[in-house]
């Protein structure tokens, strides 16, 4: 039999996993290939985990709103203020005049309204 008559193999069963062409360098000097695997639950959880992160939600240019994740603990993203601390609180601040803006003192005279409020009594029309 010629090689052109000779039948052809049937093609084998691939793999799920794929593998990425780049081999990784590891210290000790071994290459191995990252390995993709679809069905992974901990790359999915890793995932699903991500999706869920609040979003950034700051105004971009376009008028949207931005869809980066953000910073944990805080509400916007890296991009968008995420990263600073913000001001020094208190006398530390280039703006700071006399202390009634602070928050001890916001706090203090949302106390005395609501104390105000609950102790006012309405006049009775009799």
């Amino acid at each position: 039999m010629t090689d052109a008559a000779r039948p052809k193999a049937l093609p084998t069963k691939r793999k799920l996993v794929t593998q990425i062409a780049s081999p990784v360098d590891h210290p000790w000097g071994v290459h191995e290939f990252l390995e993709i695997n679809p069905m992974n639950q901990r790359v999915r959880g890793h995932l699903e985990n991500m999706r869920g992160a609040p979003r950034c939600g700051a105004k971009t240019r376009a008028g949207s709103a931005c869809q980066s994740p953000a910073i944990n603990g805080r509400k916007r993203c890296r991009l968008h203020g995420g990263l600073s601390p913000g001001a020094p609180r208190g006398p530390r601040n280039g703006n700071y005049r006399d202390g009634s803006w602070t928050l001890e003192a916001l706090e203090e005279r949302q106390w005395l309204r609501s104390l105000v409020s609950t102790f006012a009594k309405p006049e009775s029309t009799s």
